[in-house]
């Protein structure tokens, strides 16, 4: 589209030639733990009495109220959602799961065919949901918008629903009665390791899809991440857990004595003490914990920094500053505290995570935001109350 100097784009606010300053907007989270605990223990009861069928009003009730608690220039946001549509798509969406088990179960082969109908219908669903959760998404009134189409959403998803389809369905490619004993084993293998190897590539289509078509009045975000950056955040995550691997291996060699030569693993007579055991396992624990929450931290900081600072426009972007010290910290607190209480710390854990995450968040603009009210003609492409996604009531938790 032109633009002349005093016309905006569909991206932006601005005119062509104009380079205001620009204001850097924090978010703030307001929510508690304790506050949130209620809701939690309410929603989880609900579902036990009612075996899941809860699940839309549970999702809506934890949405208003993270949504609720989340300020932008002193406004919070808000959702707008209808638990009974929600509750359609719900219902859709585990219909087409248990046809699937029941198919899996049934042969390998209706496995395989029930696996790629899902796949066929997966980025359709995710295409809904999008517009579903930012359509009844609102700030001061003005209702948020995906302007993403249905074709983009296959192929941005093709490749990922295939490589699911690959993944739920490869023991159709094997007869255990004719084929050699292990085969089935190696094809799966074969199948999840195609998936790990392309997650990168993958997880990069899913991204640019939904980053670049967040919009909010006249404003459509674009995104600019490179692939390798995928990789690089993927890779040193796998670096540092497969590091954690290995010091374990390494404090169970030298822990029982392997290292000394000794031919077997020392029954605990032959150790004189089950506290020979006890140490090993804790010293394994520890080991594996410390890179369980390095590798976790580093991967959710570096992707959280460079998703979000790679979306935005000329008129305002998205700047993250997530820092691994603090997030591992809290990670490792929430991990340590939610064993003791066997769970029940969850919604304090949750909560603390999501205020760490979200307010290390700020917006760049170089428009006041109350111009994007006063510009507002309505959402780019589609309007935000998108009939389809609207009657199927699809939310898939993205």
């Amino acid at each position: 589209m032109s633009t002349t100097p005093s016309s905006s784009s569909a991206s932006g606010l601005l005119p062509e030639r104009a380079v205001p300053s620009v204001q850097v907007i924090p978010l703030r989270f307001t929510g508690s733990g304790s506050e949130y605990f209620r809701i939690w223990i309410v929603n989880s009861l609900l579902l036990v009495l009612t075996l899941g069928l809860y699940m839309p009003w549970a999702r809506v009730r934890k949405l208003r109220y993270v949504y609720g608690n989340t300020v932008v220039q002193g406004v919070p946001l808000d959702f707008h959602g209808d638990p009974r549509k929600m509750f359609r798509g719900h219902a859709y969406i585990s219909v087409l799961f248990m046809v699937y088990l029941l198919a899996t179960n049934a042969s390998p082969v209706a496995g395989l065919i029930a696996a790629l109908i899902l796949a066929a219908l997966w980025p359709w669903l995710i295409h809904l949901s999008l517009r579903f959760r930012l359509a009844h998404t609102s700030w001061r009134g003005l209702r948020f918008a995906f302007t993403g189409q249905t074709r983009d959403a296959y192929v941005a998803f093709g490749p990922s629903a295939a490589v699911g389809a690959l993944v739920l369905g490869s023991g159709a490619f094997v007869n255990p009665e004719s084929d050699a004993p292990g085969l089935a084993d190696m094809v799966n293998s074969a199948a999840v390791l195609v998936a790990v190897l392309l997650a990168p590539w993958l997880w990069h289509r899913i991204k640019t899809y939904q980053q670049s078509h967040l919009a909010y009045g006249r404003l459509v975000t674009r995104f600019k991440a490179p692939l390798r950056s995928f990789y690089g955040v993927v890779l040193k995550a796998g670096g540092l857990m497969l590091l954690g691997v290995a010091l374990v291996g390494l404090a169970v060699f030298v822990e029982l004595g392997w290292a000394r030569g000794a031919p077997a693993m020392p029954s605990p007579g032959e150790m004189g003490s089950v506290l020979v055991f006890a140490r090993l396992a804790l010293v394994v624990f520890l080991v594996y914990l410390l890179f369980y929450v390095l590798a976790t931290s580093y991967f959710r900081c570096q992707m959280q920094n460079l998703v979000w600072t790679n979306t935005g426009n000329r008129s305002i972007r998205f700047k993250s500053r997530l820092r691994l010290p603090t997030l591992a910290a809290l990670t490792a607190r929430n991990t340590l505290l939610l064993a003791l209480t066997l769970g029940l710390y969850w919604p304090f854990a949750f909560i603390a995570m999501t205020r760490l995450r979200l307010e290390a968040v700020h917006l760049h603009t170089r428009v006041p935001l109350d111009a994007l009210l006063a510009h507002n003609q309505g959402p780019v492409g589609e309007t935000a109350g998108d009939a389809a996604g609207d009657i199927f009531g699809a939310d898939l938790g993205l």
